[in-house]
């Protein structure tokens, strides 16, 4: 590959002499603009990428690679998706009517932890509905809003990737 790059310079080098020094110049000039627009683009792609941080996730949720997050509009509370293309969708909802405990008679199995002052409810139920909730929550001595999040999982990896994100909420 070197030697290819050395010779397609020498040879260029030979023909440019071939050329006028006005047909030069503007070749230049073109190649300066090209690359200018190919900067640019490249820096707006990373403001784009940018422009979500980490802190505009609910509570301040770790996505794994792959996951995208969308902030929807809700009433009283923050409500939203995080997905994957082709993959696993967590819709959550944090605020004033956020449930404080999982409510369903369908369930397949549930188990409850107190973490941090908050107690975290996890339930599968047998439609495959993951869904895990943030009740009782307390900061610095204040209540914080309940959270929920909710998953059809669909297999089991679905179940750690959320358990992955999910858990690590924390309140704002």
């Amino acid at each position: 590959m070197r030697y290819f790059l050395k010779d397609f310079c020498n040879s260029w080098q030979s023909r440019s002499a071939e050329y006028p020094p006005d047909v030069l110049r503007r070749t230049r000039a073109i190649a300066r603009t090209l690359t200018l627009v190919l900067i640019a683009a490249l820096a707006l792609c990373s403001l784009t990428c940018a422009a979500q941080s980490p802190a505009d996730f609910p509570g301040k949720i770790v996505l794994l690679s792959g996951y995208q997050h969308e902030a929807r509009v809700g009433n009283d509370s923050r409500i939203g998706r995080i997905w994957k293309d082709k993959g696993l969708s967590i819709s959550y909802d944090i605020g004033g009517l956020a449930p404080d405990r999982i409510s369903s008679s369908n369930l397949q199995w549930s188990k409850e932890q107190i973490v941090d002052d908050s107690r975290v409810q996890i339930g599968l139920t047998k439609n495959r509905l993951l869904i895990v909730v943030f009740a009782g929550l307390r900061r610095g001595g204040r209540s914080v809003p309940n959270a929920s999040f909710e998953a059809t999982a669909r297999s089991d990896e679905d179940i750690a990737d959320m358990m992955f994100m999910v858990m690590t909420y924390t309140p704002n």
